[in-house]
Formats: C-alpha cells, sequence, structure tokens
C-alpha cells in the first residue's frame, strides 16, 4: 500500500504527535513490532498476553515511520505517534478508506474446513500469471482481514482475503469491510458448535458472505456437492457452481487415486496430478479450478498451480521423523474434518498408527463427538490409536481395541518416541490448543 500519514489524519479519527513529515507514505501496517520493515506503521495492541506499547521503540529501530497508540499512552521519549481512542477500530477506518481505493479483484473464502488450505492453492494458481496478495497464514479475523486489505498495493491483480467466525454477524462485518467480488463457502461441517449449536447455525453465519454478494451482484461459488450448501444455491444470483458428485458448472472427469494416496483427475482433456494426500484436498483443488477457470486463468497455469502446491503449516504436512512417516494435521480440529482425514488416511494405509487430541468448542455435545469418532474409528482398518486429552477419553472408552489413553503429554510423547523407532505410517491430528506439532519438537511459531 502506499498512503500518507496526512490521509490516515484525514479519513481516521486521530492526531498525530512529534512526526515532522505527514507527506511520508506508509508502506505496510503490522501489530507485530518483529515484522517491522522501513515505513511501516505499527499499531500498538494491548492483548491478553502482552500490551504492544512495550514495543513502540523496537518498531521505531526497525524503520516504522509511526506508532499507533491508545489515548491513555505516556509517551515520556516524544517518539512519533498517531494517538487514536481504539486501535482496531482505527485499524478498520483505516481498511474501509483502502478499500475504496485499491482496483484488486478480491475473492473471500470462508467455509467450516479447508479455507486456509483452499487459499494457499489458489494464490499458488493465481500466481502463475498475476500479482496475488493473501491473508497470512490464518489471520482471518477483526485483526486479520484489514491487515491484508492494507497490504495490497496498485500492482495486486487478485487478494484472497480468507474470512473466519465463531459468532453471528462477524463475517457480514467482515464483508461489508472488505467488499469482496467474489466469495466460496468451501463447506459447511460441526465446527464451533458451542456458539453455533449445529449445522443450521454454521450454515447460517456463513451465509452472511453469500447475503452480501448477492446484496451487491457479485459473484458466488457454490459447492452443490454440500448436503446443505447445495438446497440455497437457487436462491442467490450470479451463481457458479462445483461438484463432484452431481451436475454442476464445473466438475472432473477421470479421478483417480494414486499408490502414494494422491488423486489425479483430467479437466478440458489435460490431466492433473495432485501432490497433496487425499480425499479434501482433491475437494479443495476442485474449488480453485472452478474459481480460477471462471476468472480466465488458463488450464496451463491452473495445472502448474495445482501441481506444485505443497501443504505446510501443520496442514496435512508430510513430515520425516526418526524411521517413521508423519503426516501432520493439528492445525485445528473439528467432527467433520477429522472424519474425512480418517477415511483419506485409511485409504492410504491399512496399519496407520492414529494420534488424536481433543477437538474444542464443540459445547454440550462434545461427548457424543468424540464417542462419534470412536465409532468411525472402528469402521476402518488400523494398526493403532493413541488418544490424548479430556474429550478424548471418551473416545477411547467407547473404542478401546488396539487403542492407548495418555494423561500427560509427557506420557504420549514418550510413547511417540518409542513407536517412530520402527518404521510407521503416523496421522496427528488435534485442535490448535492441544499443540501435537511439539511431538516432533516443533515450536508454534
Amino acid at each position: 500500500m502506499k498512503i500518507s500519514i496526512k490521509e490516515i489524519l484525514e479519513h481516521c479519527n486521530c492526531s498525530a504527535e512529534n512526526i515532522r513529515d505527514l507527506n511520508q507514505e506508509v508502506a505496510k501496517v503490522v501489530i507485530d513490532s518483529r515484522k517491522t520493515q522501513k515505513n511501516s506503521l505499527y499499531i500498538a495492541f494491548k492483548g491478553e498476553k502482552t500490551d504492544g506499547h512495550f514495543y513502540i521503540e523496537k518498531a521505531l529501530a526497525a524503520g516504522a515511520l509511526a506508532a499507533v497508540t491508545s489515548p491513555s499512552y505516556q509517551n515520556e521519549k516524544n517518539f512519533p505517534i498517531i494517538r487514536v481512542s481504539d486501535p482496531a477500530l482505527f485499524l478498520n477506518e483505516a481498511a474501509a478508506y483502502w478499500t475504496d481505493k485499491i482496483k484488486a479483484t478480491k475473492i473471500a473464502i470462508t467455509g467450516t474446513n479447508g479455507k486456509t488450505t483452499t487459499k494457499e492453492m489458489l494464490f499458488e494458481v493465481f500466481s502463475q500469471s498475476h500479482k496475488v496478495s493473501k491473508t497470512d497464514k490464518n489471520l482471518n479475523n477483526h485483526l486479520g482481514v484489514p491487515l491484508t486489505i492494507l497490504d495490497i498495493d496498485d500492482q495486486v491483480s487478485y487478494s484472497i482475503i480468507e474470512m473466519g467466525t465463531n459468532h453471528f454477524g462477524e463475517i457480514k462485518a467482515l464483508a461489508e469491510l472488505a467488499k469482496p467480488d467474489q466469495g466460496v463457502i468451501t463447506n459447511i461441517g460441526d465446527g464451533h458448535l458451542e456458539f453455533f449449536k449445529n449445522r443450521d447455525g454454521v450454515l447460517k453465519a456463513k451465509l452472511e458472505l453469500f447475503d452480501y454478494l448477492k446484496q451487491n451482484e457479485k459473484i458466488c461459488y457454490f459447492n452443490v456437492d454440500d448436503s446443505h450448501l447445495g438446497n440455497y444455491n437457487t436462491q442467490y444470483d450470479h451463481v457458479v457452481s462445483f461438484a463432484l458428485n452431481k451436475e454442476a458448472d464445473y466438475c472432473l472427469t477421470r479421478v483417480e487415486l494414486r499408490n502414494d494416496g494422491c488423486y489425479s483427475f483430467v479437466y478440458n482433456d489435460v490431466r492433473i496430478n495432485l501432490h497433496e494426500l487425499g480425499y479434501t484436498t482433491l475437494k479443495n483443488a476442485l474449488c480453485v479450478l472452478a474459481i480460477a477457470a471462471n476468472n480466465n486463468i488458463s488450464i496451463t497455469d491452473i495445472k502448474k498451480g495445482l501441481e506444485s502446491f505443497r501443504n505446510k503449516d501443520k496442514r496435512y504436512q508430510q513430515l520425516s521423523f526418526k524411521n517413521s512417516k508423519i503426516i501432520l494435521d493439528c492445525y485445528n480440529s473439528n467432527p467433520s474434518s477429522l472424519e474425512n482425514a480418517i477415511l483419506d488416511i485409511a485409504k492410504i494405509s491399512p496399519k496407520a498408527i492414529y494420534i488424536l487430541g481433543d477437538m474444542k468448542e464443540l459445547g454440550d455435545k462434545s461427548i457424543s463427538f468424540h464417542q462419534d469418532i470412536a465409532r468411525k474409528l472402528a469402521e476402518i482398518d488400523y494398526k493403532e490409536v493413541l488418544f490424548f486429552g479430556e474429550e478424548m477419553l471418551h473416545a477411547y472408552k467407547e473404542l478401546k481395541t488396539r487403542s492407548k489413553y495418555f494423561e500427560s503429554f509427557e506420557q504420549l510423547k514418550a510413547e511417540f518416541l518409542k513407536i517412530t523407532d520402527n518404521y510407521e505410517f503416523i496421522f496427528i491430528k488435534g485442535s490448535r490448543s492441544m499443540q501435537l506439532e511439539k511431538l516432533l519438537d516443533l515450536e508454534e511459531k
């Protein structure tokens, strides 16, 4: 982005102190002092664990033009600052102003599962022929979305904006801020049920994106395979549909599961070979293909992008550890994503070891959902299941066969270190708070 301090003062509710040149242009807005670069604007947030005001001096030393502070900040060292009533409100005001100035086509992505993977895959495809910006990691909330918007510069052709939610009204607010030109809901599953109660509640929350797109005559991409979403496509205008198992605008032919557990398929007489595991990856690839083809991305670039895509950051991430092959999928977990993963892994190896941690934010249905996971495991072949967490105790009691339960992480890790001496195929999944990546001595960054 290129926006002057003067423009910020004119369009946001704030005041400047000790800034000598108001015509200086901000190149990037950051809320983490460690990501500060030359000509950044650093916003100091006070969070649950730390106070960003403690890092103002560090951010300025790293090249920030100024720091955005709360009204009570005592500027004893006379730093260049922009004082605001509420840093979060300021961030949204700046993003709202910038949204109206940028020319990039904005594509919003939400859904229970696959948001981040779809975003990364779409970025890979569009980047073959265009400059593209995207949401960083999974910063898809009221802070992440405005930061994504403010990261769009004049050279960007497409911006891919991930939108997450765990309360009604959040997607509506994010859509009204970002003003997307196109949007997709990847699927409707059992996520954040502590707040949404059931899938009907999830559907209601996610459809806030399509409601915005309809009101503004924009494009909705519909996954008509999804039993909840498929019934709604006739209620929206400017619909582009995709499906693996039903008739739709975009479908695949000659779908094959290779020996390595990855799928290939044919579209427009071109065979595309995916290099990430599982049926979930195939579904994400179809979603990406539909969006890319509808934006006139060539089949050559679609093939290059999909075939070069690799998962990372604890999402179906393939790793080697000691003598074993690991599939690490512990950025998050909910009933639908875990059931899909179990079915994926079962197709790849009947001798897999599953290490499963708690699924969070399931409300009063948590026990039954964890028991359902045990019933799903009972339907497949596996070597062993290792359960960890208070909620997974219910799954362990339901399954019993070829399974172990661990009360402490230290006990689980000792078992993990022992079994990985063998040549095992191990799948690891749990909600983010379970931090199961630490089994491999990987720390959250």
